[in-house]
Formats: C-alpha cells, structure tokens, sequence
C-alpha cells in the first residue's frame, strides 16, 4: 500500500479528525488559561512563586507578588505553616479597548509553605519592594542544637 492510499483510507482520515480536534481542545485550553488567568484550565501554576532559602539562623524566603500593595498582603505564621494571601485587582480597560493578549492572571491567592524547622514567630518581619516580598523567619534557638554535659561518676 502506497502513501497516497493510506490518505484515502476512511480510518486514516479519522484518526487524522481526531489528531486535529484534539489539538484545537488543547489550544483552546491553553488560551482559556491565559485569558481566565484560571489555572484550571491549562496547566498548574504556583502563585506567588517563592525562593527558600536558609542563612545563617534564618530562613530568607522571597515571593514575586508584582501588582499588590504591601498592606494587601495578608502574611500568617501557625506552627509549621507559613500563609501568604492577597489578591490582584484586574486591570481596566476603557470603553473602546479589547485584549489582543492577556497572560496576566487576576484574582484572589493563596500559598501555603511547611517550614522545615520551627522559627521564632516573634521575630519574624517581612519587607515588600519593587513587587517582591521578602520574609526573615529566624530559627528558635529553643529547638536548635544544643551542647550537653558529660559527666563522670
């Protein structure tokens, strides 16, 4: 059989429908995703995304929030659990103005973090500059090592 007769083939054009259709479903998901801004519809996306990182007796963890003012950020230590929350307002538009592209999602978030060590909750602060907070956890000195005596008897 010859490449021109699989074309003709009534399952080969089927399978052919399908691949087609199927690319259209995944695209138009994709660009769902992009307008929406709702990850649901496409792929997962982290948000905000964070870098953890730990230094000296401190864990310094940055989140990327562009867009939000700083008394929006809602910041929250319960155990072991670092909360960030807040939302991006969407961006308005006048009367005679339509997107071309929007990637940019809107909305309200949440991103909660298990700390690998337990941080003195008291010491904690937070600075948000240039649409990047970052966050000084310092370590509980009560948790951290400590030396124990030896004696002899």
């Amino acid at each position: 059989m010859s490449f021109w007769d699989v074309q003709r083939d009534p399952w080969f054009s089927e399978f052919s429908r399908l691949q087609r259709n199927m690319s259209n479903v995944l695209s138009y998901l994709n660009d769902s995703e992009a307008k929406s801004g709702n990850p649901a519809l496409g792929r997962s996306r982290l948000f905000p995304p964070m870098n953890v990182r730990k230094q000296d007796n401190n864990y310094q963890i940055t989140a990327e929030i562009p867009g939000v003012n700083a008394d929006e950020i809602d910041l929250t230590v319960q155990g072991d659990t670092l909360t960030i929350r807040g939302e991006r307002k969407t961006d308005t538009v006048g009367e005679n103005a339509s997107y071309h592209r929007r990637e940019r999602s809107f909305g309200a978030f949440q991103r909660s973090i298990t700390l690998p060590e337990k941080v003195d909750a008291d010491r904690i602060g937070a600075n948000y500059k240039n649409g990047v907070l970052l966050i000084n956890l310092p370590l509980d000195e009560a948790t951290g090592p400590r030396k124990i005596a030896v004696t002899n008897e």
